[in-house]
C-alpha cells in the first residue's frame, strides 16, 4: 500500500490565481492562520497523521506557525509492504551488532536463506541485496560495505551518484542468486530542518526576499521561511512500514565479503524504491542499534 498526498494551506486572506486555484481545487484548502494559529496547526497536523495512518501525528510543533503565516505547502507518504518472502518470526534472534571498532550493540537479527537479486559493486565498495515486497513494484535496496572498509558508509554515500544508482535500480546488473539474508528489525523516526539542506542544493532564494511565487498568488512579496521533514520507518518480519511528511512555511574497496552471505551486522545504507513511478520513496543509514531501555 503506497500513498502520496500534497496539500496547499493558504491564509484567507492570500490571492490565488484563479487558474492556480482551478489547477489545485484538490489540494487547496483555505485557513485562518490570523484568527487561531494553534487550531490551524492541529489541523494540518491532523491531515498528516491521517495520510500516514498514524505513524507521524505531530509533523508541526507547537507554537511553530505563527497567526502571519500565509502558506503552508505540505507533502505526506505512507508505505506499508509485506515481503515477498517472509522472515519466520522463530528463526530471529539477539546477535551483536558491530557498531564501530570499540564499540557493540545488540539488535534482533532476521534471518532467511533464499534467492534475491544480488550485486557485489567495485564501484560502490559494498555488496547490494534487493529485497522485493509482495507485488514486484517496491523493494528495499540494502547497501552493506566490507566491515573492514575503512570509512566504509561515507564511500558509499560519497560515491552513490545519480548514474550509479541508475544502473543499480534498473535490476540489470544485479544477479539473480541463494543468499542467506542477516538484518536487524528495526525502527527509526527522524526529523530535519530542511533550510540549509535546500540552501545547499541551490534553492535558497525560496528563503530570502527574492522569492517569485507570483505564478501562485499573482503578486510578489510572498517568501518561504521555514520547512520541515519528518520520517519514520519500521522493519520487521512481515515487512516495512513507512511514513515521511514535509511542510513549507511561508510568512510573510576492500576486498568484500562471501557473496552467499549478506548480513548487516554492521552499519548499512537502505532505500526503497518503486520501480513502476521510479522513484525513492525513502532512503536512511542504519549505524547502531538504540540504547537498551533501563
Amino acid at each position: 500500500q503506497l500513498i502520496v498526498a500534497n496539500r496547499l494551506f493558504a491564509a484567507e486572506s492570500l490571492p490565488v490565481r484563479e487558474c492556480m486555484a482551478a489547477l489545485f481545487s484538490e489540494e487547496l484548502e483555505r485557513l485562518d492562520f490570523m484568527r487561531d494559529a494553534v487550531a490551524a496547526t492541529d489541523h494540518i497536523n491532523q491531515w498528516v497523521a491521517n495520510q500516514t495512518r498514524g505513524h507521524i501525528p505531530q509533523l508541526i510543533p507547537s507554537g511553530r506557525l505563527s497567526p502571519t503565516a500565509k502558506l503552508v505547502l505540505t507533502n505526506a507518504a505512507y508505505f506499508k509492504g509485506l515481503w515477498k518472502s517472509r522472515f519466520q518470526p522463530n528463526k530471529s534472534k539477539k546477535e551483536t551488532f558491530l557498531i564501530s571498532s570499540t564499540e557493540k550493540g545488540l539488535v534482533t537479527m532476521m534471518r532467511q536463506k533464499g534467492t534475491f537479486n544480488h550485486l557485489v559493486s567495485e564501484t560502490l565498495g559494498a555488496h547490494v541485496l534487493q529485497l522485493p515486497y509482495k507485488g514486484n513494484t517496491v523493494s528495499m535496496f540494502v547497501f552493506l560495505p566490507p566491515y573492514a572498509a575503512p570509512r566504509g558508509i561515507s564511500n558509499i554515500l560519497k560515491r552513490l551518484t545519480p548514474e550509479n544508482l541508475r544502473e543499480i535500480l534498473s535490476e540489470e546488473v544485479m544477479i539473480p542468486r541463494e543468499v542467506e539474508v542477516g538484518i536487524p528489525k528495526f525502527s527509526v523516526e527522524q526529523s530535519l530542518e530542511l533550510v540549509p539542506i535546500l540552501a545547499d542544493l541551490g534553492v535558497g532564494d525560496l528563503f530570502n526576499s527574492s522569492a517569485d511565487m507570483s505564478a501562485l498568488t499573482g503578486s510578489s512579496g510572498i517568501q518561504l521561511d521555514d520547512a520541515i521533514h519528518k520520517a519514520k520507518i519500521q522493519v520487521d518480519e512481515d515487512g516495512t512500514t513507512a511514513a515521511a511528511a514535509t511542510a513549507f512555511f511561508t510568512f510573510r574497496s576492500s576486498r568484500p565479503l562471501d557473496a552467499a552471505m549478506f548480513i548487516c551486522n554492521h552499519p548499512f545504507v537502505y532505500l526503497l524504491y518503486d520501480a513502476q513511478s521510479q522513484t525513492i520513496l525513502f532512503t536512511g543509514v542504519y549505524n547502531s542499534p538504540p540504547p537498551p531501555t533501563v
